[in-house]
C-alpha cells in the first residue's frame, strides 16, 4: 500500500511524496514486499534504469479524465 492506503500494483502510475526522490513520478514494474521498483517517467535517467523506493513514500496518481462537453 502507498501512503494514502490505496494498493499499488505493477502498471500503476505513481508519484514519490517522501525520501530524497520526492517529486519523481513513474510506473511500478515490480513489487517485492515494501519495495516497490519504479521506471521514472518525469526524469533525466537513462532509458531502462529502476528506481527502488519504499511503498511508504509513493502515492498512486489517478488519470486524468475528461469532462463530457456541453452541447452549448
Amino acid at each position: 500500500k502507498g501512503i494514502d492506503g490505496i494498493d499499488l500494483a505493477t502498471g500503476h502510475t505513481i508519484e514519490v511524496v517522501e525520501g530524497e526522490r520526492v517529486g519523481l513520478r513513474g510506473e511500478i514494474v515490480c513489487i517485492k514486499d515494501t519495495n516497490i521498483k519504479v521506471k521514472p517517467t518525469n526524469s533525466t535517467s537513462p532509458s531502462g534504469l529502476t528506481i527502488e523506493v519504499p511503498s511508504n513514500h509513493l502515492r498512486k496518481l489517478r488519470p486524468v479524465t475528461k469532462a463530457p462537453k456541453s452541447d452549448e
